[in-house]
């Protein structure tokens, strides 16, 4: 009798599991260019280079990285779940430092999420990320222009991590 209701327990925790799994978006893997995945295709070309080779900048200057995600889906997955999940699986920015900020679109929830590393959370507390969204990515997000969108509050991230560093760096655009 134990059997049996130890392999039934079992097995409805592994269809549970599985189900789970199924619900979930898959976290991608980093691409080449680490700095920008237009993987829901909402991206220009030059917005995604812009991005990139800003990151590159930022990144050889100070090792804080930022990156740009744009996903079709979450599936069953919360914005901030999900977001933390491929912050850590893509291990952004600086090991030591800690020092990374990854910005998330989900077209199809229309969420956003600014993940930030510890090392740059006195910069850019929850309030400040909150704020950035509100005014420099959701106006054109809501009017569907989303390299604007993610520009602008890109550079508003990246003025926020060059003063922390004492630094300048060039607005995309």
């Amino acid at each position: 009798m134990r059997k049996t209701i130890l392999a039934i327990t079992v097995f409805t925790m592994l269809l549970l599991a599985a189900a789970a799994a199924q619900g979930a978006a898959d976290i991608p893997d980093p691409p080449r260019e680490f700095y920008c995945l237009d993987q829901a295709e909402v991206l220009s070309v030059g917005t995604e280079n812009a991005i990139i080779s800003s990151g590159r900048e930022l990144s050889k200057a100070t090792g804080a990285q930022i990156v740009v995600v744009t996903i079709n889906s979450l599936g069953d997955a919360a914005v901030e779940d999900y977001a933390n999940e491929l912050f850590r699986k893509w291990g952004i920015g600086d090991k030591k430092k800690n020092n990374g900020v990854l910005l998330l679109l989900a077209m199809q929830e229309h969420k956003s999420r600014i993940e930030v590393g510890y090392g740059l959370e006195g910069i850019l507390p929850d309030g400040k990320t909150g704020r950035i969204q509100d005014e420099y990515l959701i106006p054109f997000l809501k009017k569907q222009q989303y390299d604007q969108g993610v520009i602008a509050a890109y550079n508003a991230i990246l003025q926020e991590v060059g003063r922390e560093y004492g630094q300048e760096f060039k607005a995309i655009a």
